[in-house]
């Protein structure tokens, strides 16, 4: 019975990482669609909601690397008087959906975000 119990235990734990959310997801074809991907997953690591980046800004695809979007993330002016309502600069991979910091003033790659 033991092995049987190990043997379910396995299955499910399997079952429940293949239903887990990717840090890769997919392929991303577009500036809309990676503009969703990055707003996911940065109100995910900043534990908000989604609704609270209500606005994304693509570089054009000549101004952004080979294989990636690269985009600014916005949120809402509250405010009268705004200053900057930029929350960052990131990077979506193409091939894979990946989102990565960017490095505005060096024009880099960052770390994942995940």
């Amino acid at each position: 019975m033991s092995g049987f119990k190990a043997a379910a235990k396995m299955l499910v734990a399997g079952a429940a990482l293949a239903l887990a959310p990717s840090v890769h997801a997919s392929p991303v074809r577009t500036g809309g669609a990676a503009c969703a991907v990055a707003k996911a997953r940065v109100a995910a690591r900043l534990h908000r909601p989604v609704s609270s980046i209500p606005f994304c800004e693509p570089l054009r695809a000549a101004a952004s690397p080979r294989g990636y979007y690269i985009l600014a993330l916005r949120g809402r002016c509250r405010e009268e008087i705004c200053g900057s309502t930029l929350i960052g600069w990131y990077a979506v991979r193409k091939r894979t959906g990946g989102v990565f910091e960017w490095d505005v003033a060096h024009d880099r790659l960052g770390g994942l975000i995940g």
